[in-house]
C-alpha cells in the first residue's frame, strides 16, 4: 500500500508573498514572450495560436469524454470527426447563403445611401452632391485600395515568399497541430506541475486554475452565447424577410465577444436593412421582437447560465484591451486581447490581495 503523503502546511506571511510574486512574474513573462513571438514570427505564430485556441476550447469536452471511459486519443479523434461533420454542414448550407448575401451588398449600399442622403438633407440641413451611385462607386474604390494596401503589408510582415508558404502551410496543418495539442495537453500540464517545488505546488496550481477559470468562462462561454444570439437573430430576421438576415445575425451574435459591439451592430445593420427594404409593419414587428428577445434573454438567462457571474472581466476593460492591443499589435493583438487581459486580471487581484495584507498597508 502506497504511503499517504503528509499534509502540506498552508503558505502564510512572507513565504506566501514570495510565491505569489514569483508566480505573477512568471505569468507576466509568459505573456510578454507570447506577444514578442507573435510579433516577430507571425507566419508561424498565428497558426500556432489558432491551434492552441482550438485545443483550449475543445479540451474540456475531450476530458469529459475521457472520464466516460474513452482514451484521450479516441476522445480527441471523435471530437475532430464531429468537427469535420460540422464544417461540412457549414460549407453545404451556410457558405452558399453567405455568398448569396455578399452579392447583395452593393445593392444594399446603394439603397441605403438613396434613403439616408435625403433624410440627412431634410432633417439636418446637410446638403451634399453625393448620390447612391457615387457612394457605391466610392465604397468599391475604397475596398479595392484597401486590398492593394493590405497585400504589401502582409508580404512585408511575412518577410518573403518562403515565409508566405510557411504561413499557408501552417494554416493547413492547424487541425493536425490542434489534435496533438489536445492529445498531449494532460501530459504537458503534469510535466509543468512537476517543475514546481512540492511545498508550493498546490498553491501555484490553484493560481493557474484561477486564470483558466476566468479565461475559460469568458472565451468558451462567450462563443456559446454568440452562437445562441446569432441563432435568435437569424430566425427572427429571416422570418421578417429582411435582406442579409444571416450575415447580420452572425455579425451581431459573435460581435458580442466585444461588449456592446454586437448589440450595436445588430441594431444598426438590422435597422438599415429594414430602411432600404419595402417591408410591412408586421415585418418590422417580427424583427424588433427578435432583437428585444435576444436583449432580454442575454443578460437575464443566457449569460448567467453559460458564462456565470464570476468571470471577473469588466466590459470596459475588455473594450480598452481590444483597442489597445489592436493598436500595438494589429490583428494578432485583437486575438490576444482577451486571454492576456484575463491572465493579467488574476495577477492584479493576487498582488492587490498581498498588498492589503502587507505591513505597509496595515501600518504595522
Amino acid at each position: 500500500m502506497a504511503p499517504v503523503p503528509a499534509p502540506v502546511a498552508p503558505l502564510v506571511g512572507r513565504e506566501l508573498l514570495k510565491v505569489d510574486l514569483i508566480w505573477a512574474g512568471v505569468v507576466v513573462a509568459l505573456v510578454l514572450v507570447v506577444l514578442f513571438f507573435l510579433e516577430v514570427a507571425r507566419g508561424v505564430g498565428v497558426p500556432l495560436f489558432t491551434a492552441t485556441a482550438l485545443a483550449y476550447v475543445l479540451g474540456p469536452i475531450a476530458s469529459a469524454l475521457e472520464r466516460r471511459g474513452l482514451s484521450r486519443t479516441a476522445a480527441v479523434a471523435l471530437l475532430f470527426l464531429c468537427g469535420l461533420g460540422t464544417m461540412a454542414g457549414l460549407l453545404m448550407f451556410v457558405v452558399p447563403s453567405l455568398d448569396d448575401e455578399a452579392t447583395k451588398i452593393p445593392v444594399f449600399v446603394e439603397k441605403a445611401a438613396g434613403r439616408l442622403i435625403p433624410l440627412v438633407d431634410r432633417y439636418f440641413g446637410v446638403h451634399t452632391t453625393w448620390t447612391s451611385s457615387k457612394v457605391t462607386a466610392a465604397l468599391a474604390q475604397k475596398l479595392s485600395s484597401m486590398g492593394q494596401e493590405v497585400a504589401p503589408i502582409v508580404v512585408k510582415a511575412l518577410g518573403s515568399t518562403a515565409s508566405l508558404l510557411v504561413f499557408l502551410l501552417g494554416l493547413l496543418v492547424v487541425p493536425v497541430i490542434a489534435f496533438h495539442f489536445m492529445r498531449l495537453s494532460p501530459e504537458v500540464i503534469r510535466a509543468a506541475e512537476s517543475l514546481v517545488p512540492p511545498r508550493y505546488r498546490p498553491h501555484v496550481v490553484s493560481r493557474f486554475q484561477e486564470v483558466d477559470r476566468v479565461l475559460g468562462a469568458f472565451v468558451r462561454g462567450q462563443l456559446t452565447v454568440g452562437a445562441i444570439l446569432a441563432a435568435i437573430y437569424a430566425v427572427g430576421f429571416s422570418a421578417a424577410g429582411i435582406d442579409m438576415a444571416l450575415g447580420i445575425a452572425l455579425v451581431g451574435g459573435f460581435g458580442n465577444m466585444v461588449p456592446y459591439a454586437g448589440t450595436a451592430m445588430a441594431m444598426v445593420l438590422g435597422g438599415l436593412s429594414l430602411l432600404v427594404s419595402s417591408v410591412a409593419p408586421w415585418q418590422v414587428g417580427v424583427a424588433g421582437a427578435a432583437f428585444l428577445l435576444a436583449q432580454i434573454l442575454e443578460p437575464l438567462v443566457i449569460t448567467p447560465r453559460i458564462v456565470g457571474t464570476r468571470v471577473g472581466l469588466h466590459p470596459v476593460a475588455i473594450i480598452l484591451a481590444v483597442l489597445g492591443y489592436g493598436e500595438l499589435f494589429g490583428f494578432v493583438g485583437v486575438l490576444l486581447a482577451v486571454p492576456t487581459t484575463a491572465a493579467l486580471t488574476v495577477v492584479a487581484k493576487v498582488l492587490l490581495a498581498r498588498y492589503r495584507e502587507s505591513t505597509l498597508y496595515l501600518g504595522r
